[in-house]
């Protein structure tokens, strides 16, 4: 689109069918090295998050999470100097 790439991608609720669509611009493609396996290639973006109150434009790299529990991750870079990890804790901000 306009001489740039772009990707369409789908998030589906964990507590519903329901399904957004995404039309985004690529920032950079990410190499994603994998223990004993071949490294595969990401396509990132920019997505505006929402934590509680804190609102954060954050790049995101893309794959297939239909098989799993969670649709996002997010990474220690995102929560740095933001937020601590109670791992004994759930669904608390």
């Amino acid at each position: 689109r306009d001489g740039k790439k772009w990707v369409s991608f789908k998030v589906k609720s964990r507590t519903s069918d329901e399904q957004m669509t995404f039309e985004l611009p690529v920032v950079r493609t990410v190499e994603i090295k994998r223990h004993e396996a071949d490294p595969v290639y990401r396509y990132s973006v920019m997505l505006k998050m929402r934590m509680g109150h804190i609102t954060l434009d954050r790049e995101f790299t893309l794959a297939d999470r239909s098989e799993f529990e969670y649709p996002v991750l997010i990474g220690r870079n995102v929560l740095s100097g933001l937020a601590a990890v109670d791992t004994s804790r759930k669904n608390t901000l």
